[in-house]
């Protein structure tokens, strides 16, 4: 559907590398398009030309049409004449015509002397071009506020010392609309009765404040154009600002945003119009880094927006102190700095445009779902009783690891070939001789969910520090029925916008992932449209060999990424997440897979190559 120049530049802007003396040249047919209609509402050349190029490769129709009656005909919802257009509507009391034409002094010759001739004053002629041309692209019908609703929100758990002081100076400005509330589990329930403006939501049983699912449920109910975040301490000294803000036609292109460069402490502030929220991530841990991440996701995914740094912000809004122990005490991770490194790696790894969100239910407060892990298992060599003493204390189910580093058979007990992928995987099953058992008890654990029915399961390899587990179980991860795998390692990189794993020691596998990993085992072939990882010295040398039979064909932490890759066929590609939080142990240094003191990715061309050719 072709649409008007008004409703497309509601919603696009003018490409900077757009050239429009090089367009008219290359189309002289656009010279005369729309400039009349154009003249009028103050559109200029670059952009008439833009929208004609714009309407050129997504029109099925003839475009070079110059006047005001071919452009009805053109368009599927052709524009309303002026007398049509006053037999059911009427001049907004609002609009004040002389502003409007000290905005667009070309207004006065509009649609003369049509307009004189049928009666029509200079009033409604001018309220009729702001309705039908000027308001699309950002003309005001007066010097007051746009007709926008505010919605202020604000979500505290504990920290409602300072609240009403912030509700007092919010509450008394006419241009909020209203203000919503979460209180989030605080030790003694909120009580808003005297604030008509105030919509207050308790959410029950959540020991540990978790800001981004406070403030998305403050978005979830509230109902404003404009939304406007603040904190518990936030408290407004000017709201001139405001006003300037709303006067703008175009202010819903704008989202305006405080910096922890410019004030520390007010660094939560923002503003943003409803249709461009991004929604905070649920699922981070502790404080730090949930505004700059919830920033640079809104960037993506509103190219067009212009944001806005407020840097001078503090001569409009106040912080009112508070010690440093009351910003973190409602969370569970006290070391703010850790905190922060935390989400600022979980972020810069992984964090998709639209967040996962937490399960709620509404009664007469709101409570939210929690995830479930089912079982957890520790993988763990007998003869390494050193590591299970250090994860024992955990509730986990011990998983006896199979031992290949003597006995190079063990896979044909359980009909399973060696059939390497590469070059550069065969050389690692070579010189790592416990590898092959690393892979058979991932692979006999895949076997155990599925045979037993088991609904997901975390599984550890036994390096890992012995915090781990409850740091998992503690964290605001979020599972979805319908994840096949959630990696949990902070060995990832991303490689040529590949996300590769380099460890299999930490993940979530459901039953649904465990029976596509074993289908992927017992038919590799369904890989072939994977490109294996390879040793940089070798990458010239490599072969790809992905065959039909029963295989291990890779490292147990490369096969886990290629079923996540895009081109994995359908029957086993994995629905996964990433949500890097485990860290290794010390001891992991002491490897029971290498065999020697070099690792395979730090050798010379002619080592692997000796040993690919040599099988030692």
């Amino acid at each position: 559907m072709i649409i008007s120049i008004e409703e497309f530049y509601k919603t696009h802007i003018v490409d900077q590398n757009f050239d429009e003396k090089e367009y008219l040249l290359k189309n002289p047919e656009a010279k005369n398009f729309h400039r009349s209609l154009c003249e009028s509402i103050n559109i200029n050349d670059k952009h008439r030309l833009f929208f004609h190029n714009y309407i050129k490769q997504n029109a099925s129709t003839n475009v070079d049409q110059s006047d005001i009656q071919e452009i009805e005909k053109t368009f599927k919802q052709p524009l309303i004449t002026l007398s049509q257009f006053y037999q059911t509507h009427r001049v907004d009391d609002n609009f004040d015509e002389v502003f409007y034409e000290k905005q667009c002094p070309n207004v006065i010759d509009f649609y003369e002397p049509h307009a004189t001739q049928i009666g029509i004053s200079k009033r409604e002629k001018y309220f009729y071009h702001y309705v039908m041309h000027g308001k699309a692209i950002g003309f005001l019908k007066s010097d007051k506020p746009l007709d926008k609703t505010v919605s202020v929100i604000i979500a505290a758990k504990n920290r409602t010392e300072n609240l009403l002081q912030v509700l007092d100076s919010w509450h008394n400005i006419d241009l909020v609309t209203e203000i919503i509330i979460v209180d989030y589990s605080s030790d003694i329930p909120l009580d808003m009765k005297d604030y008509d403006k105030v919509k207050l939501f308790r959410v029950d049983d959540e020991p540990y404040f978790n800001l981004g699912k406070a403030y998305n449920l403050a978005f979830d109910f509230s109902v404003g154009d404009i939304i406007i975040k603040v904190d518990a301490d936030y408290k407004l000294i000017d709201s001139n600002w405001l006003n300037i803000y709303l006067k703008n036609g175009l202010c819903h292109n704008y989202f305006i945003r405080s910096d922890y460069n410019f004030s520390r402490h007010t660094s939560g502030f923002f503003m943003i119009h409803r249709g461009d929220y991004a929604y905070f991530r649920e699922d981070l841990n502790g404080y730090g880094y949930d505004e700059i991440d919830l920033y640079n996701r809104i960037k993506k995914s509103n190219p067009d927006i212009t944001e806005v740094v407020w840097f001078d912000i503090d001569n409009a809004i106040y912080h009112i102190p508070h010690d440093e122990d009351s910003r973190t005490n409602s969370y569970i991770e006290q070391n703010t700095g850790s905190s922060e490194l935390n989400n600022r790696y979980m972020c810069t790894n992984f964090s998709p445009l639209t967040p996962r969100r937490n399960r709620y239910n509404i009664k007469n407060t709101i409570k939210y779902d929690k995830s479930v892990i089912n079982r957890i298992f520790c993988i763990n060599l007998d003869d390494r009783s050193d590591r299970w003493e250090l994860l024992s204390k955990n509730k986990l189910e011990r998983f006896s690891a199979i031992d290949t580093r003597t006995n190079h058979l063990k896979h044909l007990e359980y009909d399973l070939e060696i059939n390497p992928c590469n070059m550069s995987s065969d050389v690692y099953f070579k010189k790592s001789n416990g590898a092959i058992g690393v892979y058979l008890s991932h692979y006999l654990l895949w076997k155990k969910i599925v045979d037993e029915n088991i609904e997901n399961a975390l599984i550890l390899e036994d390096d890992v520090f012995g915090e781990t587990v409850e740091e998992i179980l503690n964290s605001n991860l979020i599972i979805n029925k319908d994840d096949d795998f959630i990696n949990l390692s902070k060995r990832i990189r991303w490689e040529n916008d590949r996300l590769l794993f380099d460890g299999a020691e930490s993940y979530i596998l459901s039953l649904n992932g465990a029976k596509k990993l074993l289908k992927a085992t017992d038919n590799p072939k369904l890989l072939s449209g994977i490109e294996p990882q390879e040793y940089d010295p070798i990458k010239n040398q490599e072969f790809i060999n992905w065959n039909f039979k029963k295989s291990i064909t890779c490292p147990v932490d490369k096969f886990l990424g290629y079923c996540c890759e895009p081109n994995a066929n359908l029957d086993i590609k994995l629905k996964y997440y990433i949500y890097p939080i485990v860290k290794m142990h010390n001891i992991s240094k002491n490897s029971d897979i290498n065999t020697g003191e070099t690792f395979v990715w730090d050798m010379s061309t002619e080592e692997l190559i000796d040993i690919y050719s040599s099988g030692k």
